[in-house]
Formats: structure tokens, C-alpha cells, sequence
């Protein structure tokens, strides 16, 4: 067991190194105009043609694509050092034209409004400004949109209580918010504490694993004690196994179930606090060799957890 939780450590730090090293999506800096998209393209281009070159995995269709648009045939046909040089011009037009996206833009859409003026015989000026003003209104949309998100992904703001002659009181301070949601979830989690199964005699004959008082429940020989409702001696009797049940059951988790429950995952779900998170997991899945490590771990096999599991670690 010593040994699976320093593979498990060492696990945990291999996805928080991975997660540092992995790119930020910064989209929505520059405006969209065909001069710029064109060498965004290009640099999308060449950068494939590189990986691709270089031996990593890179879409062939995606490079015969991205050449078609830029109007570059066969890019795979230049050396190395042709595409890194192709590469490095890219970059340098893009980021000397990227200051005036704003102007790119601008132009963009008077080119549209003398298009559509000349296709519907109207004033150019009129569909010029109509055009700048829809602009300006969704990029005013987005940022309120952006800000409310921001507000609703930063927890509890808020919470309400129900007062004893039915009034509610709302609480905003942390201090409140946090007491009353333990004692709300302690309520919530402690529901069961006066069923028959968690006290005695039940919980000291079945306890919280398998006993050989479990064992008489499945082949319906449990002797139930006096005290026992008829309720619950009605539900242990339904307990039993079936006659035609197989003996033994197959808990071995193979590789194609762990990608496929992986899968159904939400990668928003909430984390602990180990600074790994439900995204690496489905990220894990996607790969056969780390999906066939995952599932020859010790967790599997013997239904022991490991120190991550274990108080405020998890």
C-alpha cells in the first residue's frame, strides 16, 4: 500500500506539471478582418506542417485545408527549415498587422456595407452605421456577459432560512453562510442515524461491511431479533439472493469501461483541493496507455483507498 500511494503522489504532481504546461486560450483580443485571418491561418498552417514533419500528430486533412485557403499547394513539399522560415514570416506579419485589427475591422465592414448597398440599392452611410452600431452592441453583450458569468461561477453569495413564524431571513456574511450550510448538510448526512440498520441490534450484527450475519440474510437463514419491526423484517426478507443469482461476480474494471464512464463525466464537476481536477481525468481517458494504467491500480483490485481519500486530503 506504500507503494501505491507514491505512484498515486506521483500521479498527482505528472497532472499538475501537465496542467502548468498546457496553452491559455486567449481569443476575442483581435477583431476578425480577411487580412488578418489570412495570417492566422498561415501561422496555423505552417505550425502544422512543423508537428507534422517533426514526427508529433498532425492532421493531414487539417494541412491540405489550411493550404487551400491560404493558396499554398503541397506545404508538406518544403523542407524543415523552409517551414520554419514560412513560420517565423508569419508571425512577424501577423503581429505587425495585429495593432490595427480595430482599423482592419473597420475597413472590413465598409467594404460589406458597399456590397450590400450596391446588391439593395440603399445609402451606404446608413448600412455603415447600422453595421458599427451592431458591433458595438455585442461587444458590449459580451462583456456583460463575460462579468455575469464571472458572478455566477464565484460560489454562494446568499442564503435564505425559514424563521419559526414563517419569514425567511437572508444572510450575506461569510461567517453566517458557512455555519448555516454545515448544520445543513450535517442534518442532510446524519438522515439515516435512527434507522434500524445504524442501531442496535442491526448494527451490531451487519455492521458497515460484510459479516456472516450478511451472508445468512442473502441465503435467508437470518434468525431476526425480537425487537425488530415487522417492516424490517419484511425488507430483509426481500434481501435474499435469488436462487438462480451467479455465485461470483467479476469486479475487475477494464480499460474500455474506464474511458467510457470517464466520458460521461462532467468536466465542470467540482474538485478537491490537491489541485487536480475532473478535466485531467477525462484528459487521462482519452489515452489507452494512461486509461490501462489507471485501471491496474490497487483501488480496483481491492477496494482499499488511498491516503488522497483520507480527511482533508482528498
Amino acid at each position: 500500500m506504500e507503494e501505491y500511494n507514491k505512484i498515486i503522489a506521483q500521479q498527482t504532481e505528472g497532472m499538475k506539471l501537465a496542467e502548468r504546461k498546457c496553452r491559455r486560450l486567449k481569443m476575442g483580443n483581435a477583431p476578425f478582418s480577411p487580412m488578418l485571418e489570412v495570417d492566422r491561418k498561415m501561422i496555423s498552417l505552417w505550425s502544422a506542417v512543423k508537428k507534422k514533419k517533426l514526427g508529433c500528430k498532425s492532421s493531414t486533412r487539417n494541412i491540405i485545408k489550411l493550404g487551400d485557403i491560404v493558396g499554398i499547394d503541397n506545404p508538406m513539399e518544403y523542407s524543415i527549415d523552409e517551414v520554419q522560415q514560412n513560420l517565423q514570416q508569419a508571425k512577424k506579419d501577423y503581429y505587425s498587422k495585429k495593432p490595427k485589427a480595430q482599423e482592419l475591422r473597420n475597413n472590413f465592414l465598409e467594404q460589406r456595407a458597399t456590397a450590400m448597398a450596391e446588391s439593395s440599392n440603399r445609402d451606404k452611410q446608413f448600412i455603415y452605421r447600422q453595421l458599427i452600431l451592431q458591433e458595438t452592441q455585442r461587444q458590449v453583450a459580451r462583456k456583460i456577459h463575460m462579468l455575469n458569468k464571472e458572478q455566477l461561477s464565484s460560489g454562494v453569495t446568499k442564503v435564505e432560512t425559514m424563521m419559526p413564524d414563517g419569514s425567511r431571513e437572508t444572510h450575506l456574511s461569510r461567517e453566517e453562510i458557512e455555519e448555516i450550510c454545515m448544520e445543513e448538510n450535517k442534518q442532510k448526512f446524519h438522515q439515516t442515524n435512527d434507522t434500524p440498520y445504524m442501531c442496535e441490534p442491526l448494527f451490531f450484527l451487519l455492521g458497515l461491511g460484510a459479516t456472516p450475519s450478511c451472508d445468512e440474510i442473502l441465503s435467508n437463514t437470518f434468525n431476526a431479533p425480537i425487537e425488530l419491526d415487522k417492516y424490517t423484517i419484511e425488507l430483509l426478507h426481500c434481501l435474499r439472493k435469488h436462487p438462480n443469482a451467479p455465485q461470483t461476480y467479476n469486479t475487475v474494471i477494464t480499460k474500455d469501461v474506464f474511458q467510457e464512464g470517464w466520458n460521461k463525466m462532467k468536466e465542470r464537476t467540482s474538485d478537491g483541493i490537491t489541485g487536480t481536477h475532473f478535466g485531467q481525468m477525462k484528459a487521462c481517458a482519452q489515452s489507452d496507455y494512461l486509461s490501462d494504467l489507471k485501471t491496474r491500480l490497487l483501488i480496483f483490485h481491492t477496494l482499499q483507498g488511498h491516503l488522497r481519500w483520507h480527511g482533508d486530503r482528498v
